[in-house]
């Protein structure tokens, strides 16, 4: 059956992007948290020292990222056995650091450029 072009456009797309489960892996294998600014990344910190996980879901709810949530999630459900505690604080340690380049992520500015 032909969907028409568009349709058939949007299916590939669809098919294309990973989904939440793959997303969330790749972030945990690659440490890739959001960009968020300075003053949120203190509080992610904060926050996960405190209560594990909820600072990784408010940077996913602001950078509009539903595996950084997801791992937030799991982050507070794991806070029992003690390594969603030790996760969410290195978490909380990498979304911080990368608060302090927001700016420059925003441009588009490496900030492992040397200059």
């Amino acid at each position: 059956a032909n969907l028409g072009g568009g349709a058939e456009q949007l299916i590939a797309m669809d098919m294309d992007r990973p989904g939440l489960c793959e997303s969330v892996l790749s972030d945990i294998r690659h440490q890739q948290v959001p960009s968020v600014p300075k003053a949120t990344g203190l509080l992610v910190l904060i926050l996960n020292i405190f209560l594990p996980g909820t600072g990784s879901i408010l940077a996913g709810l602001q950078a509009n990222s539903s595996a950084t949530v997801f791992i937030g999630v799991v982050q507070f459900f794991l806070f029992g056995l003690l390594l969603g505690w030790i996760w969410s604080i290195w978490w909380g340690i990498l979304i911080y650091n990368k608060s302090k380049y927001h700016e420059a992520v925003l441009l588009g500015i490496s900030i492992y450029s040397q200059q």
